[in-house]
């Protein structure tokens, strides 16, 4: 399966010398909000903790975005390693049959992500509606003797809700969108975020949510730790033609002053943006050749 972000090599000659001879970095619109583009997500489950501890048997197997849900349920067993990572979802993925791979729609302020990230309507264990990062990825687990069938989890999507932050949980929440659509995974706790030269990291722990529970998870198990979740993406304004896609002709225009030129949405046009710029280009480019393989 491929699919690609919204990138197209129309290349210009100085264009293409500028961004193979500068360096690197990190989406779309104003000097007040970015998107993301060009990261990735992990998974780094404690299986001891997740597995001793609830109806779950053993993380059988670990699937991408191209296996259709009827190969999710068929495929043998993997043998996965307990942290995995998985692409950033473009605007508009598109899903195998009986799927639905999750967009990626963010956009915030780099001064105040929380603040600016619409929030979905929580409702217990499910998590519905508002911007999402969305990637990957599927994981598979059998179930503990007596108990039939397996359970799916993926098609993830980190959303936000801000009345569940509180002591323990820091309001953003993963969702699994698999059979259960807008599912809670689970909570995130311990949240670090940070954004630095346009490269946005998030990171915290996995905590057992109301969603699990539901699904006849211990209800003493409520919020305990199973891992741990990372991210890393560039939050940018990278389409400085607004032509719908981010290439090299967004550096020439850049370098020419015409076009939306605040890519790193720092309110100041600076070699920085540049940076941004190039990267977030060479990422695309990098990913759309990777895909075109598959």
């Amino acid at each position: 399966m491929n699919y690609q972000w919204p990138f197209r090599w129309r290349g210009r000659a100085k264009a293409a010398f500028i961004v193979m001879m500068w360096g690197a970095v990190c989406g779309t619109a104003s000097a007040q909000d970015a998107a993301l583009s060009c990261g990735s997500a992990t998974l780094r489950f404690d299986l001891p903790a997740l597995l001793s501890q609830t109806p779950l048997a053993e993380l059988d197997a670990v699937f991408g975005i191209a296996e259709s849900r009827d190969q999710l349920l068929t495929l043998p067993g993997n043998m996965p390693a307990a942290v995995v990572t998985w692409d950033l979802n473009p605007v508009a993925p598109i899903s195998p049959i009986g799927r639905t791979l999750q967009a990626t729609t963010l956009l915030a302020s780099p001064t105040d992500i929380l603040g600016t990230w619409q929030a979905g309507t929580d409702l217990g264990p499910f998590l519905v509606g508002g911007e999402q990062i969305g990637f990957g990825g599927m994981t598979r687990f059998t179930l503990d003797p007596g108990i039939n069938g397996i359970l799916l989890f993926g098609d993830w999507a980190l959303r936000y809700a801000p009345g569940r932050s509180d002591g323990l949980r820091s309001g953003l929440v993963l969702t699994s969108n698999i059979d259960f659509a807008h599912a809670v995974f689970a909570d995130i706790g311990d949240l670090h975020l940070s954004l630095t030269n346009s490269t946005l990291e998030i990171s915290g722990n996995l905590l057992v949510s109301d969603g699990l529970i539901a699904l006849g998870f211990p209800a003493t198990n409520y919020l305990l730790p199973f891992g741990e979740f990372s991210l890393t993406a560039c939050l940018t304004n990278s389409d400085v033609t607004s032509d719908g896609f981010v290439d090299v002709e967004d550096l020439y225009a850049w370098e020419q002053g015409a076009g939306a030129l605040d890519v790193d949405a720092d309110g100041a046009v600076t070699q920085t943006d540049r940076d941004a710029l190039a990267k977030v280009i060479r990422c695309n480019e990098a990913r759309t050749m990777i895909r075109g393989r598959d």
